[in-house]
């Protein structure tokens, strides 16, 4: 079993931003963004908590796919956000442009983004970014932000995973600190949601991070009757709307859904 996350520590750095409240540690739970809808449903002071854990036993991605992770080796935690609704898709953005300058600055490595946000080197992911709404206005929304990265984990072929894993620790041939790891990543979070409360654009640097642009791509809608578009990705929009031209010269703008890449 791995180093436990160094709870005081990741306490004293999360106060010493503006974004992050309070720290909730796990040694051991179902979901961190259970935990974070617990949170919410008894505290009317919810915003900007952290909920970190050990272990997940029902960790969960987009789409309801199971999360695997190894305990004491990964970084599992959400993050519960009280923002404009406006600023929904760009705290999505925020926290895919946070993930990349930390890995990148952390394992030298040019990680990118598959639209929407799977965080990859060499198209294997690396983390993964799970975002729930709940708008209850115009004005008022509650956003819940899971994020899960393989950190000093081992990811094997033989494990039920749907894509190609790698971890950190595998791209740069050393364990990582988990607890710094983290307390980098909230930093650049914190000061990305600031710009965007502030009225700045994340927009143009989360593009260059986008790794789906210009190539064959099958989207998978899901809904009570899925759809899928067969395209090549051209873009994405100021929205975060991937951009898909089919057969004909059609440009679809898809909000939401699973891209495969498609090998030529």
């Amino acid at each position: 079993m791995g180093k436990s996350l160094d709870v005081n520590q990741l306490k004293t750095a999360i106060r010493q931003f503006s974004v992050f409240s309070n720290l909730h540690y796990f040694r051991s739970t179902l979901s961190t963004m259970d935990e974070a809808k617990k949170i919410i449903s008894t505290d009317v002071n919810y915003d900007g908590r952290v909920i970190v854990t050990e272990e997940q036993v029902l960790g969960r991605g987009r789409f309801d796919r199971k999360w695997h992770d190894e305990p004491y080796q990964d970084l599992l935690f959400s993050i519960i956000f009280t923002p404009l609704v406006s600023h929904i898709s760009f705290l999505n953005m925020a926290v895919s442009v946070a993930l990349v300058r930390t890995l990148r600055k952390k394992t030298g490595c040019l990680v990118d983004v598959k639209w929407p946000n799977d965080i990859q080197y060499e198209g294997k992911k690396i983390a993964g970014v799970l975002c729930e709404n709940d708008i209850k206005s115009t004005n008022e929304c509650i956003v819940i932000i899971g994020i899960g990265i393989n950190v000093n984990s081992r990811p094997k072929e033989g494990d039920l995973i749907s894509q190609p894993v790698d971890s950190l620790m595998a791209l740069a041939n050393h364990p990582f600190e988990r607890t710094l790891l983290l307390i980098d990543l909230l930093e650049e979070l914190d000061q990305l949601y600031i710009a965007i409360r502030n009225g700045e654009s994340i927009v143009e640097e989360w593009k260059i991070y986008i790794n789906t642009i210009g190539k064959d791509v099958l989207v998978t809608i899901p809904g009570s009757d899925i759809k899928t578009i067969n395209g090549r990705a051209i873009g994405v929009d100021d929205s975060g709307n991937l951009l898909i031209s089919t057969t004909g010269g059609v440009t679809h703008c898809v909000t939401a859904g699973e891209v495969s890449i498609q090998e030529v």
